[in-house]
């Protein structure tokens, strides 16, 4: 049960490293990006811009990458978004975080 604002929901059910990735970017450098976003120490805001600027994909990239590795939504999840649609509630993908 969804209580409001701050629930974590799981999306996908991909580990986070079937992220897309292109060579010249280490993924340590922007899990540590999200992990110091997450801690508080720097802005969400930031993180995205700086990891966004790290890894530059461009949209062939993501489309390729898409169709090669298709999202494996969580059990259920394209029904709670369908749920929270017909309550008149926007849906938004805020981040992606390694656990």
């Amino acid at each position: 049960m969804l209580k409001g604002v701050g629930e974590q929901v799981r999306l996908c059910s991909d580990p986070a490293d079937s992220l897309f990735f292109p060579p010249h970017v280490c993924p340590a450098q922007v899990f540590s990006l999200t992990r110091q976003a997450m801690g508080g120490s720097m802005s969400f805001r930031h993180s995205l811009t700086t990891s966004l600027n790290l890894i530059r994909p461009s949209l062939q990239d993501i489309h390729g990458y898409v169709e090669a590795h298709p999202p494996q939504l969580t059990d259920g999840i394209e029904q709670l978004v369908s749920i929270l649609h017909r309550r008149g509630t926007s849906v938004y993908l805020v981040g992606i975080f390694r656990e």
